[in-house]
């Protein structure tokens, strides 16, 4: 590691601790110590911008805390982010999980306010409009109706469809996995989620004259996904 990459990389250690201050050591899912390295190959901090947001009107169930810091390319090019959610208990404000996630593909305009989220179980800003596929940097909601509310988090903008996101399904012990079929097969927030017959439903920019119309079905028996149907209106 020669002297440039040492001072960014503990430059970034330091100012993410910051981030933290305050908050209860938690088993997060962080990003792996090769990963960090391979960002900060390829980014460095100029003029970072920081965020950090309590979100107590999201769920009913926990609280979020949102940190996040964005990096800038060498040359000024490009923006990137790493943000962390930290999930606590509404009650007693103990930390009950938290997510890391980082990508080379946000715009200067993700995780820069904190009002930027909605929830369709609080209903909070459930009705604002949504334009070009973006609900919002966090969206809130029971995405495999269990009664239990799920976090999908944005982790790339994407392009004509919108942005991609990061799916968490929140288990019985109040803890995170990462949906690995919605975060890679869905990737768009769906359009519809139907908790009658346990479906989502997204609608998709597919070039300049269509949209792409995708349902996937959920079964609670084998907590399973699959693609039902797609077609282009």
């Amino acid at each position: 590691m020669n002297f440039k990459t040492a001072c960014l990389f503990y430059g970034l250690m330091i100012i993410f601790c910051a981030c933290s201050v305050g908050e209860e050591p938690l088993p997060a899912r962080s990003l792996s110590a090769i990963h960090k390295k391979a960002i900060i190959q390829r980014w460095e901090l100029r003029v970072p911008v920081v965020i950090r947001c309590g979100h107590n009107e999201l769920s009913e169930q926990f609280d979020i805390v949102l940190c996040a810091r964005h990096l800038r390319t060498l040359d000024g090019g490009g923006d990137s982010c790493i943000a962390k959610l930290f999930i606590r208990n509404k009650i007693t404000g103990s930390g009950i999980d938290s997510l890391e996630l980082e990508s080379s593909y946000f715009s200067s305009c993700v995780f820069r306010e904190c009002n930027h989220v909605r929830s369709y179980t609080t209903g909070y800003r459930a009705e604002d409009e949504v334009v070009d596929g973006i609900y919002g940097d966090i969206v809130v909601a029971d995405l495999n109706f269990d009664g239990l509310d799920d976090i999908a988090v944005v982790n790339d903008c994407g392009g004509n469809g919108g942005p991609l996101y990061s799916y968490y399904m929140q288990r019985k012990n109040g803890r995170f996995s990462l949906s690995k079929f919605l975060t890679n097969a869905m990737v768009f927030f769906p359009d519809e989620i139907d908790s009658k017959r346990k479906r989502l439903k997204t609608l998709v920019h597919a070039g300049a004259c269509c949209v792409e119309e995708n349902v996937y079905q959920y079964s609670p028996a084998s907590g399973r996904w699959k693609r039902i149907s797609s077609r282009l209106l």
